[in-house]
Order: structure tokens, then sequence, then C-alpha cells
């Protein structure tokens, strides 16, 4: 049976693992301590979902993967009060509901992670550094400390990552190094008491932050009030280098602009920095796979910064080129 290297335990490679188990012995490595990627949660006295807020499926492939996971209640709609703002003015207002469903992880994103990863076969806090060929054999390298020797090895990684791994002889790695992904800054709020406004949900215009929830909104999640804000991508990559309290200071500053609320009675505060969190809709393969070398990459990014562009990155690679699936 053929060994495959997985690189990156996200949503996208925990999808190509499940896939792929049955026709090949599947080791994932991973950097941080868990899966999942951007489906994540924090825990520090409060709950936040500081990644990706929630999901939606689109097609029909996506919607039997979560059947199950819906059935079980590990997926569950959250039905907010969305709304849109210009600056600081609500310019729109709609009620989320079973006929378009956004999804979340209960009870928090990071379980939809750890569930997918149960039963695979995870290296966690291994970050691999060097691939080489050894014949016709990959062999993967941690710093200076051989992880073992595979047939095929699959990056899914940021694209910014997994170009600066991938070995030169891939023949799609300079597709890889034209990709340009943005960068966003997640804030995280913690209050004592409510600050009762009138959305769950809300997209902002015009401002340098993009997205603002009630964190706590959502269903399964505790009771203390929580929300999330998320910059935009442009004012993250333009500011890049300012220190985190700068960040912080100024994403409350805006914050109290758009909702005209005083917000020093957080009792929380809490910032993370996404180098990698989104990137515009590509019209590129949904994955780039070099059969000859026996080289794959996948991921959102190769579709559009979506947890559904993600699973369908790596639902759709094949190792075989006469089972593979979608373009290539």
């Amino acid at each position: 049976m053929k060994k495959i290297a997985i690189i990156g335990a996200g949503i996208a490679g925990l999808t190509a693992a499940q896939r792929l188990e049955r026709q090949a012995e599947i080791q994932i490595f991973e950097k941080s301590w868990r899966a999942g990627g951007r489906m994540t949660s924090r825990n520090k006295n409060y709950n936040f979902d500081h990644g990706a807020q929630y999901f939606c499926v689109k097609t029909e492939a996506f919607r039997q993967f979560l059947a199950p996971f819906v059935e079980q209640g590990l997926i569950r709609r959250w039905d907010a009060r969305f709304v849109e703002f210009d600056r600081d003015r609500i310019v729109a207002r709609r009620q989320w509901h079973a006929g378009f469903p956004h999804y979340v992880a209960v009870p928090g994103m990071t379980d939809f992670g750890r569930v997918l990863a149960q039963n695979l076969n995870i290296n966690y806090q291994t970050r691999v550094t060097r691939i080489v060929r050894h014949g016709d054999r990959w062999e993967l390298i941690a710093n200076g400390t051989s992880l073992g020797n595979f047939d095929w090895v699959i990056l899914a990684l940021p694209a910014p990552q997994a170009a600066a791994l991938m070995p030169d002889c891939f023949t799609q790695l300079q597709h890889i190094r034209n990709k340009t992904m943005q960068a966003c800054f997640s804030l995280m709020l913690g209050f004592q008491k409510p600050l009762q406004l009138e959305f769950d949900a809300a997209l902002i215009g015009n401002m340098d932050i993009s997205w603002l929830s009630v964190n706590s909104s959502k269903p399964g999640r505790p009771r203390e009030y929580t929300l999330v804000v998320h910059s935009t991508n442009r004012w993250a990559d333009d500011n890049l280098d300012l220190s985190g309290e700068a960040i912080t200071q100024h994403l409350i500053a805006e914050l109290e602009r758009v909702t005209h609320r005083d917000l020093s009675s957080a009792d929380h505060v809490d910032m993370h920095r996404w180098l990698y969190a989104n990137i515009e809709r590509q019209k590129s393969p949904h994955k780039l796979v070099d059969y000859q070398h026996q080289l794959a990459a996948i991921g959102d990014w190769c579709i559009s910064g979506r947890v559904e562009s993600a699973f369908t990155s790596g639902f759709e690679l094949s190792i075989n080129p006469a089972h593979a699936s979608g373009p290539d």
C-alpha cells in the first residue's frame, strides 16, 4: 500500500485524508496542537470563534458530507439577526433561516476539526522544514530529524507556506507563488453584562472593520456575552507591523464608532493576527497535482477563502489521474 504524507490538518487536509485512507497509508503532520485550521475557538474565561465565523453550503457534495454531523448535532444552524452597516448606519436587515442556512460547529468551531481528526494518524506540533527526493520516494524532515519516507506528499497549507516548502520540481510551483493571500486581525471582547445590540451578526462597509458578531448568540455557546470583530483584509495587510496594542486600540475605536457604544466596560480583551486569512475568488484549478513527481497542493486558496472551498479542494483530490474528480 502506498504511503502518503499530508502536511497540514486544516479542513482541506482532513478531507483529503478521509478520502484517500482506503487507497493508502496516511500520515498527517500538523505544526499546531490541534486540527481544523481557521475553524477554531479560543477559551480564556470567555469563548470566542476567532477564525471562521460560520459556513454555508452551495454544493451537493458538501451537503452530503455535513448531513451526518447535522443529524448528530455537531453542526447546527445559526439563525442570526443579521444587519449591514454603511459606516455607522444600518442599511439592511434580515433574519437568517432554514431557507439558506448558516452553520456553526457546536460547542465551538474547533470541535469540527476535532471530530474529523478522530481515527486519523496525526503528528501534532510537528513542523516539516524540508522535503527531499530519494529515488522514487520523498523524505520529510523536521529541523534535521527524518519523519519518514513517502510515495506522495500533499501540502494542505496556506499558499505562501506551500510555495516555500514545495520542491522545485513541482510542475505548478509558479501557480502557487502567484497566489496572494490576505491578512485579518480578530478582536475578541468579553463582557459581564450584555450590550443589548439589536443584531447578532453584522457586515460593515467603509470602515477598517468588516465583521461583527455576538459570538454568544451562536447555538451551544456559553452564556457569557462575547463579541468577535474582524478587520478588513486591506487594513490588516497595510498594518502588519503595528504592535498588538495599537491594533487592538484601533479596532475598538472603530467598533465604538459603528455601534455608538462605550466599550471600556469590556472585562476581557484579546486579539489574534491571521496572516493568511482570505483570498479573492480564483479561476484556477480546485487542486494542484503533479502526478509525475507525486506531489500536490490543496487548500481553500485554490477557490476562495471559505470553509466549503477547503472541503472541495481536499474532496476532489485523487492520487490516481484516472479517478480524478473536478477540474485539475
